[in-house]
C-alpha cells in the first residue's frame, strides 16, 4: 500500500466553489496526515480525525467494546462496519452526482462484496446478505432526505487544509430547511413583521450545509459535532464567499414499511452545539505538543540472493516521503489542471438554469 496519495474533490461546482490546492494524504504509521505546499516548505498537518484521537475514550464505546465475547471479535465487527460505511459513501455519491442505482438486495450485496474482495479486506466472516437489506434500506431513506430538504450538491469530499489540521468534507450542498411558524412565534421574532397567514404556516429557507455522513444507526456523539464545526471552520476560511450557514449529521437507521410519522433516516442540525467546539483547540495543542515528522518508508528490497556475511544494506530500501512528495509537487500541476477541467465539465453537464447537474449513467449502476 503507498504511503501517500493525492486527494481531489470526487466533485466540485467550479461557478460557486475555488479550485482546490493539490493535496496529499499520508499514511504515516497509523495516524493519518495531509499535506500541501506553502510556498518553499511541505506542510503537514494531522487529519481532524487523528486528532479527536486524543479524546478519553467515550464510556459509551468502552460498553459497547464490552459486549462483544472478546476484543478481536469487536475489532472484526468494526472492520466490517467501516468497509460498509465505505461501500454506502461510494451509493450515496453515485446518486447525488444524478446516477441510477440498482435497488435489487441481491445485487447490492453482490456488489459490496466485489468492492470488499478488491480492496483486499478480510470479508470471509462478513453477512453480505444482510448488508445488500441493509443498503436498500439506506439508499431509500437518502434519497428521501435528499428530496425532503431539496438538497443540491456543491461539493464532495472536498479536502479542507489549515495550519494545525486538515479533512475531507463529505458534502457541502444548498438545502432547504422548513420550519412550522405560528402566528404568536412570528410577531416574538419579527416585531410588526407581516403574517402571511394566521394560524401556523411552514418558512422554508435555503442554506449552505455542510454534511458528514455516518452509517451507524445509533445516532451521533459528542466527537461527530466536533469534527463538523472543525471543518466548518476551515471551510468558511478557505471558502469566504460561500460560508456555511448550517452543519448536520446524517445517518441510517433502522426502520419498518410503511413509513410512519417519524422518517426513516437520521437527521441532525449540529450548528448550535457550539459550546463542544471549546475543546477542540485544547485537543489541538495536545496534539501538537510532539513535532510531526513524516516518517520514512522502509521495505525489503528484490535481491535473489542473501547468504551469511551479505551486505544486509543491500536487502533494505529506504524511500525518503518528505523528498517524494516535494518531487509529485515540483514535477506537474496536472491534477490541478484534471480538477479545473472536471469542475468546467461539470458545469457544462449541468441543467435547469445551472442548478442541478444530469446524470452521466442512464442505465442502473452500482460502480
Amino acid at each position: 500500500m503507498s504511503n501517500f496519495e493525492c486527494l481531489m474533490p470526487e466533485f466540485f461546482d467550479a461557478d460557486a466553489i475555488r479550485v482546490p490546492e493539490k493535496t496529499y494524504r499520508i499514511d504515516n504509521q497509523g495516524q493519518r496526515l495531509y499535506a500541501r505546499m506553502v510556498g518553499d516548505e511541505l506542510r503537514a498537518v494531522p487529519s481532524v480525525t487523528t486528532i479527536l484521537r486524543e479524546m478519553p475514550t467515550p464510556r459509551h464505546l468502552i460498553e459497547w467494546y464490552c459486549s462483544f465475547p472478546t476484543y478481536e471479535a469487536a475489532q472484526r465487527y468494526v472492520a466490517e462496519r467501516a468497509e460498509y460505511g465505505t461501500f454506502m459513501h461510494i451509493l450515496f455519491k453515485q446518486l447525488l452526482m444524478g446516477d441510477v442505482l440498482q435497488f435489487d438486495a441481491n445485487q447490492l450485496a453482490g456488489s459490496f462484496q466485489m468492492h470488499c474482495e478488491s480492496i483486499g479486506a478480510d470479508c470471509a466472516h462478513f453477512d453480505f446478505k444482510q448488508h445488500g437489506k441493509d443498503l436498500r434500506q439506506d439508499l431509500y431513506a437518502f434519497v428521501k432526505w435528499c428530496a425532503d430538504f431539496k438538497v443540491k450538491p456543491l461539493a464532495m469530499e472536498y479536502i479542507v487544509f489549515g495550519e494545525k489540521y486538515a479533512g475531507a468534507a463529505d458534502l457541502v450542498c444548498k438545502m432547504t430547511i422548513s420550519k412550522e411558524r405560528t402566528e404568536k412565534t412570528y410577531q416574538d421574532e419579527r416585531m410588526f413583521a407581516f403574517i402571511p397567514t394566521a394560524g401556523t404556516f411552514t418558512e422554508e429557507k435555503e442554506v449552505t450545509a455542510l454534511i458528514d455522513f455516518k452509517s451507524g444507526r445509533k445516532g451521533f456523539h459528542d466527537e461527530n459535532v466536533l469534527q463538523l464545526h472543525a471543518l466548518r471552520q476551515l471551510w468558511d476560511i478557505e471558502q469566504p464567499d460561500l460560508k456555511v450557514d448550517v452543519i448536520g449529521n446524517y445517518g441510517c437507521k433502522d426502520y419498518r414499511l410503511p413509513i410512519g410519522k417519524s422518517e426513516p433516516y437520521n437527521y441532525k442540525d449540529q450548528s448550535k452545539n457550539a459550546d463542544l467546539f471549546k475543546r477542540w483547540p485544547l485537543l489541538v495543542e495536545m496534539y501538537h505538543l510532539d513535532p510531526i515528522v513524516i516518517k520514512d518508508r522502509f521495505e525489503f528490497t528484490e535481491t535473489a540472493q542473501i547468504a551469511l556475511g551479505s551486505d544486509l544494506t543491500q536487502f533494505i530500501k529506504k524511500t525518503d516521503i518528505t523528498q517524494k512528495l516535494k518531487e509529485q509537487y515540483g514535477s506537474t500541476d496536472t491534477e490541478t489542471e484534471t480538477a479545473q477541467a472536471d469542475g468546467d465539465r461539470e458545469n457544462k453537464d449541468r441543467g435547469d438554469g445551472g442548478k442541478k447537474r444530469k446524470g452521466n449513467s442512464p442505465e442502473p449502476r452500482l460502480f
